[in-house]
C-alpha cells in the first residue's frame, strides 16, 4: 500500500499528460509505490467526487497544492492519448511527439472515471500488430455519456479508439490506385462494382480491404468484399449510397492496427473482451486471432459502435444494450444480441441470434454483403412461437449461402431490397406462426425455391404495379418522373419504409427499361426515380412495378401471389406453398393454413 507523503512544496506543479487537461484547482496529495505513483485529487469545479488515477514522472515526495486546468465547454472536451509503432511505454507520454507503444498502455492512462463533460480518444493509427495476453479485458472505464444508442451516442461516445487506415501493403502504388473505367451500383443491394481495366489483381486478394474516395470533395469509404483481375466489389456506405465516379481516384487501404488475441478457454469470453464498460466507438481496428485460437472479440453489456473494423470469429452476446457495425468485415460471427449492421462484409459462418434475455433484434442494412453465410432467426421457441425475435434487412446481397439464405421460424420481419444469389437452399424460408413483410427481393441460381412459406407463416408482399402515362427525364437531376393518372402513390408519401425501387418495362426507349432507386413520391400520380440515361416519352404501353418480388430458385420457381387478403388467424402445421411461374398458378402442398398475399 502506498503511503501519503508529508513533505510539501510551494507553488504550482504542471502535471503530466493527460491529467493537466482534466484536473480542476483543488487539494491533491501525491502518493508513491514501488513502480508507480498515484494521485488522489478532488476534482472540484468539474464534479464532486474523488478519483484515483495513475500518473508518472512526478518527483517523489511532492504534494501538489495547485495546478492549472481548463473547464470543458458546452459540448465537452476530448483527451487524446496516442500510441503507435514509433512510441515507447517506458519513455512515452501519450502525445503525438512522445507516443506510447501499445494500446494496452494507452488504455491504462484513461482517467477513471472520466469527469463530466470530457471524453477520451485513443489514437492508435499505425500501431501495427499488438499481441494481447490471453483473454484480455478492457478496463471498466466510466464515462458520463448515457449507455444508449442514439444520434448523441454516435457523435459523442465516452471513449473513442481510432486507427486511420493506411495504404495497403503488399501492393504497389499503381495497384492500390484505382482509376474507374466503369462504375455500376445495384439499385437493390446498393453494392457497387468498380472496374479499372489497367489492373491485374489476383482474384479475391483484396477481400476485407477498404476503398477510400471523394465525391464533390466529401470523403467516403467502403469495404471491398471481393475482386476479380480488374474489378473491385464494394459494400454500400449508406442507405442512399454515394458511389465512386469516373474521374475520381480510389485508394485501396488496410487497417493500420491489428489486435492479435488469444482465447484459452471455451465459453463466454474471447481473446479481447469488452464487458460492462462505458460506451465506445471503435474505428479501423483489425481484431484477429492467434493460431489455434478462437473468438477474437467478445462483447457483453456495453454499447459499442464499430466502424471500418475487421473481425475474425467475433461473439456479440445477448444484453439489453446494442452493438452497431458500420462498414466492417466479419468472418464466422456469432450474435446473441441486438445488432445493427450496415455496409459490412460477413462471410464463412451463420447468423443465428438466440432469444436468451428478452427480445433479440437483428438489423442488416446499407449495402451489407453475406458470403457463404446463412441467417436464421428463431431457435428459442416458446410454446411453438418465437415472439421475441425480429429481423430487419434492407439493401443486402446474400451470395453462396450453404443452406437457406434466410430462415425465419416464427417472429416478425421486414425484408426489402435483398438480392439472393446461388443459395444451396431456398432464398427465403418462412416457417411457423409469424408475420413477415417483403418487397424488392431479387436473385437467381438458388437451389430451392425463391420464397417458401409453410406451417402458418403469414407473408405479405408490399408491391404495386400499373401502366404508363408518361416518363419525363430531368437531366439536371439525373432522374425520371413517372406520371400515371390511375396510380395510387399517395400511400407512400411520408412513409420511410417505401417505396424503394421501381422496375420499368415496355418502354419505347430501351434506356428507360430497368430497375431504379425511387427518390421521391410527389402525390398520388407522380413519383421520381434515378436514371441518368432516361429519355422523355409517352408511356401508355409500358408497365411499372414498385418493389417487385422476383427471386427464383431451381427451375425458376418462386412463391405465388395469392391476391389481396385480410390477415387471417390460422393454426400452424397446415400449409406449404411453392410456385412455378410456368404452371401459371401457386401450388398448395398441404393443408389450408398459411398465406402469401399482396398488400
Amino acid at each position: 500500500m502506498p503511503k501519503f507523503l508529508i513533505r510539501s512544496i510551494t507553488g504550482t506543479l504542471t502535471l503530466p499528460f493527460p491529467y493537466n487537461a482534466i484536473l480542476a484547482p483543488g487539494g491533491a496529495v501525491v502518493v508513491s509505490a514501488a513502480d508507480e505513483q498515484e494521485i488522489i485529487a478532488n476534482l472540484g469545479g468539474l464534479q464532486t467526487l474523488r478519483a484515483v488515477a495513475r500518473i508518472s514522472r512526478i518527483p517523489e515526495g511532492t504534494v501538489v497544492t495547485a495546478f492549472s486546468t481548463r473547464t470543458p465547454g458546452f459540448l465537452g472536451e476530448t483527451l487524446s492519448i496516442v500510441a503507435n509503432a514509433s512510441g515507447s511505454d517506458t519513455t512515452g507520454e501519450g502525445t503525438v511527439a512522445r507516443p506510447f507503444r501499445t494500446f494496452q498502455e494507452a488504455a491504462r492512462r484513461v482517467p477513471y472515471p472520466l469527469p463530466a463533460g470530457f471524453s477520451a480518444e485513443i489514437d492508435i493509427t499505425d500501431l501495427g500488430d499488438e499481441e494481447f495476453p490471453a483473454n484480455y479485458a478492457l478496463p471498466a472505464w466510466a464515462g458520463s455519456t448515457a449507455n444508449v444508442f442514439n444520434l448523441e451516442f454516435v457523435l459523442s461516445p465516452s471513449i473513442r479508439i481510432v486507427a486511420t487506415p493506411r495504404p495497403a501493403s503488399g501492393l504497389t502504388v499503381a495497384q492500390r490506385t484505382v482509376n474507374p473505367t466503369s462504375v455500376t451500383t445495384s439499385p437493390v443491394s446498393r453494392t457497387t462494382s468498380v472496374q479499372d481495366t489497367s489492373q491485374s489483381w489476383d482474384a479475391g486478394s483484396l477481400k476485407d480491404l477498404i476503398a477510400t474516395y471523394e465525391v464533390d470533395g466529401e470523403p467516403f469509404s467502403a469495404v471491398i468484399y471481393d475482386n476479380t483481375a480488374d474489378t473491385i466489389f464494394l459494400c454500400g456506405n449508406d442507405s442512399q449510397p454515394v458511389a465512386p465516379v469516373i474521374g475520381e481516384v480510389l485508394t485501396i487501404k488496410e487497417h493500420s492496427a491489428r489486435f492479435i488475441t488469444t482465447n484459452e478457454q471455451f465459453g463466454f469470453s474471447g481473446g479481447f473482451n469488452i464487458v460492462n464498460t462505458c460506451n465506445l466507438f471503435i474505428h479501423g481496428v483489425n481484431f484477429d486471432t492467434a493460431p489455434e485460437s478462437f473468438t477474437s472479440l467478445y462483447c457483453f453489456g456495453t454499447p459499442v459502435w464499430f466502424e471500418n473494423c475487421r473481425f475474425v470469429q467475433p461473439y456479440f452476446d445477448t444484453s439489453p444494450r446494442q452493438y452497431y457495425t458500420v462498414k466492417c468485415s466479419m468472418a464466422e460471427p456469432v450474435f446473441e444480441s441486438i445488432m445493427y449492421i450496415a455496409g459490412t462484409s460477413i462471410r464463412d459462418g451463420g447468423i443465428r441470434p438466440f432469444q436468451r434475455q428478452g427480445n433479440v433484434g437483428l438489423m442488416i442494412h446499407s449495402g451489407s454483403v453475406l458470403d457463404n453465410t446463412c441467417v436464421q432467426i428463431g431457435d428459442g421457441l416458446i410454446g411453438g412461437v418465437d415472439v421475441g425475435t425480429s429481423l430487419s434487412m434492407s439493401n443486402v446481397l446474400i451470395k453462396n449461402a450453404p443452406a437457406d439464405a434466410v430462415k425465419l421460424i416464427g417472429g416478425t420481419s421486414t425484408i426489402s431490397c435483398v438480392e439472393v444469389i446461388d443459395a444451396a437452399g431456398n432464398a427465403l424460408y418462412f416457417h411457423g406462426p409469424g408475420r413477415h413483410f417483403i418487397k424488392a427481393i431479387t436473385g437467381t441460381g438458388n437451389g430451392g425455391v425463391g420464397v417458401s412459406v409453410d406451417d402458418g407463416a403469414q407473408v405479405e408482399a408490399l408491391t404495386q404495379n400499373g401502366t404508363g402515362d408518361s416518363l419525363e427525364f430531368f437531366p439536371e437531376y439525373a432522374s425520371v418522373v413517372l406520371t400515371d393518372a390511375g396510380a395510387n402513390f399517395e400511400k407512400y408519401i411520408d412513409n420511410s419504409e417505401g417505396p424503394r425501387v421501381i422496375t420499368i418495362t415496355g418502354s419505347t426507349s430501351p434506356a428507360n427499361d430497368g430497375t431504379f432507386i425511387v427518390i421521391a413520391v410527389f402525390d398520388a400520380n407522380n413519383m421520381a426515380y434515378r436514371n441518368p440515361s432516361g429519355v422523355t416519352e409517352a408511356f401508355g404501353a409500358g408497365t411499372w412495378t414498385i418493389d417487385p418480388v422476383t427471386v427464383t430458385g431451381s427451375d425458376n420457381q418462386q412463391v405465388g401471389d395469392l391476391g389481396p387478403a385480410a390477415y387471417p388467424s390460422l393454426p400452424f402445421n397446415l400449409v406449404d406453398w411453392t410456385y412455378d411461374p410456368t404452371a401459371g398458378a401457386p401450388t398448395q402442398v398441404t393443408g389450408t393454413g398459411g398465406r402469401f398475399f399482396n398488400s
